[in-house]
């Protein structure tokens, strides 16, 4: 039901709505994040109602402003069309962002562990906002400490 509440918000909308995008919108909905335990969600033993209802509505038509954009990116890297990306394939979209320059290791793991929502160790589609988020913040904050610590300007205080 979820599915087909979501396919009307935009029917403009060609491509199918993924399990990945469902159980995203789902976490994002319930204030307590959701654990999924298996079929409880499918059989429709638990819903969102209410205010968990409007929530998920925002958090979908949020992600499908950017939905044009991410989705190349994303289908691009995601070449077994299972609706993830798996570390590596991470590391590979992280590496473009980054103009073709390796990135850390740490780095990877940063923005997997605080991206990864639906699946941990993985990066569904709208994880994939979170996760380009977390990189440019990553980024932003080592070019910051890089022109604080290498900058050629001195001054004396007397």
């Amino acid at each position: 039901e979820l599915k087909l509440f979501l396919g009307e918000l935009h029917s403009g909308c060609t491509s199918e709505i993924t399990e990945g995008e469902v159980k995203w919108v789902i976490q994002m909905a319930t204030p307590q994040k959701e654990i999924f335990t298996p079929g409880e969600w499918e059989l429709g033993l638990r819903q969102l109602e209410g205010p968990s209802l409007e929530v998920a509505a925002k958090e979908w038509l949020q992600y499908l402003r950017n939905y044009d954009e991410i989705s190349e990116v994303f289908d691009r890297h995601s070449n077994d069309h299972s609706g993830f990306l798996d570390r590596p394939k991470l590391k590979a979209v992280l590496v473009e962002l980054n103009e073709g320059h390796e990135i850390l290791e740490d780095d990877v793991d940063k923005v997997m562990s605080q991206a990864s929502i639906v699946s941990h160790g993985q990066v569904s589609k709208p994880d994939f906002v979170k996760a380009i988020s977390v990189w440019y913040s990553i980024d932003d904050e080592r070019k910051a400490l890089a022109l604080l610590t290498n900058g050629d300007s001195c001054c004396v205080l007397s």
